[in-house]
């Protein structure tokens, strides 16, 4: 069975501003949500971050409102 796919969009001006913050969130959602493949995807086009979530019809899931409540959670920390 595959995973499903968490990913969460970023502003680009955000990463060119604080790229160490993001590259660590990244790392650590990763290994929070290892049942998932969690993707950070720099976008130009956008202002605040988006997240998408896939394949999640087979698999026993975190509601899509945690995963955003963890990401929100980690973005105040630092």
């Amino acid at each position: 069975m595959s995973k499903p796919i968490f990913i969460w969009r970023v502003p680009a001006q955000a990463i060119a501003t604080h790229p160490g913050h993001f590259n660590k969130i990244a790392q650590d959602l990763q290994t929070k949500l290892s049942d998932y493949h969690v993707l950070t995807m720099m976008d130009p086009l956008i202002d605040s971050v988006q997240f998408e979530c896939y394949n999640t019809t087979d698999v026993d899931t975190k509601s899509f409102a945690e995963l955003k409540q963890l990401v929100k959670d980690a973005l105040k920390k630092e």
